[in-house]
């Protein structure tokens, strides 16, 4: 795999940890690209030794987070396979999962 997306819950559990700086750890010696989403703590890219975060988006209406997950990971590969840089991937994919968890359902 040359990039995993996962939730912060979830990167935790496939390491075994409770402490998050453990997961930045091991997502740096995988040299991959790793893909955390945090929830209102924004995103996060570990690519090798460089991390890379962005923030959410403020003053949302939210009222589903279904497709959240998935539109994150479509915004962030629209953007990685159009050449953004990586912190523009991490702010695609928040653009995308702003949008859906505004509404019901995961169609936009």
């Amino acid at each position: 795999l040359d990039i995993v997306f996962a939730n912060e819950q979830e990167a935790m559990s496939l390491i075994d940890t409770k402490n998050f700086e453990e997961v930045i750890e091991f997502g740096k010696n995988l040299k991959k690209q790793i893909i955390i989403t945090r929830g209102d703590k924004g995103a996060i890219l570990i690519n090798g030794n460089d991390v890379f975060e962005n923030g959410i988006e403020k003053n949302l209406s939210i009222k589903d987070l279904t497709g959240a997950g998935d539109l994150f990971a479509a915004g962030f590969l629209h953007g990685y396979l159009n050449n953004f840089s990586h912190i523009d991937c991490l702010n695609k994919g928040r653009e995308m999962s702003s949008k859906i968890i505004q509404q019901i359902g995961a169609r936009l």
